[in-house]
């Protein structure tokens, strides 16, 4: 038999050989992950604290950023020299005696909530429920960071805690690959943090992940979803699939599955489907359109 080849000009395509290959065969495994940092601001006027025209440093996959605090108690403060690459980035004015929830949100409005505000890259929030000087720094979507986030001129003194959860992987898109594992990492923000969906919101029911069409029959999707290190929680995620078909047999094009909030004690959750030719057809029994399906209920210990 000779070799078949499925290329993109040409369609089938026969040759010499043996075996069979297609231009679209995506790698067999890919990592979906958003470069993450944490934070926790000291007050302005606590000990040994001077944020005057200081900086820290965190990146995209195509942008480093060197945030500085631009003014304190409304005195000006001096620009620090931007780092070869960087972008200087301007924190707005914060009071003398500024709480630490205060210079959190200093720094969160300097960053942005959501793509499009402030960095378009680069998307914060800030903790709540008595931890209001932590903040959460995240990519918009999933990729590895240009460089790992650093305090710069800061200390310890002033971020109590800083700490680079993840650099970030995958390849600067929310779409998952048709014929590998997709690996969706969830960055361990712990209690004390709010977590960042793949959309860049905070809002979990904003997050969309999406499935394109396969290359071949039989063509197999695989998604598994790894826990944080300290909790069983995953938070809800949606995946919309351009077609997919229901247990009766019918299409059903542009369906989101929402794989809701769940406590996965036992296992890392998984979910499997195939293509057909015209739609994907899931491999793990019930109704692939009720809201649970795919996590709940449905994990790699059972």
């Amino acid at each position: 038999m000779p070799k078949v080849s499925i290329t993109d000009s040409k369609g089938l395509v026969q040759s010499k050989g043996s075996g069979f290959e297609s231009q679209k065969m995506p790698k067999s495994s890919i990592t979906h992950g958003n470069s993450v940092t944490i934070l926790d601001a000291a007050a302005a006027d606590a000990a040994n604290v001077s944020y005057s025209g200081k900086y820290f440093i965190i990146a995209s996959k195509n942008a480093k950023y060197q945030l500085y605090f631009s003014s304190v108690g409304g005195d000006a403060a001096t620009v620090p020299a931007a780092l070869p690459g960087h972008t200087l980035v301007a924190i707005g004015n914060i009071a003398a005696d500024a709480t630490a929830e205060a210079v959190a949100l200093a720094i969160v409005a300097a960053i942005g909530s959501g793509e499009a505000a402030g960095l378009a890259d680069m998307t914060a929030v800030v903790g709540g429920g008595g931890h209001e000087g932590k903040v959460s720094i995240s990519t918009i979507v999933p990729e590895r960071s240009a460089v790992a986030s650093s305090l710069g001129t800061l200390d310890s003194t002033h971020f109590t805690t800083f700490t680079h959860l993840q650099r970030g992987s995958g390849d600067s898109t929310v779409a998952l690959r048709p014929g590998a594992i997709n690996l969706i990492q969830e960055p361990d923000f712990t209690a004390n943090f709010t977590v960042i969906s793949n959309d860049g919101t905070g809002d979990h029911d904003n997050a969309k992940y999406t499935v394109g069409n396969g290359d071949y029959p039989g063509q197999e999707l695989t998604v598994l979803r790894a826990k944080p290190a300290s909790t069983n929680a995953l938070p809800a995620l949606k995946v919309a699939f351009g077609n997919l078909r229901s247990q009766d047999g019918g299409l059903k094009a542009a369906v989101d599955l929402t794989w809701t909030q769940d406590n996965q004690d036992d296992g890392t959750p998984v979910f499997k489907c195939i293509w057909d030719g015209s739609a994907w057809m899931s491999l793990m029994g019930g109704d692939v359109a009720t809201t649970e399906y795919g996590w709940a209920g449905i994990k790699a210990a059972n």
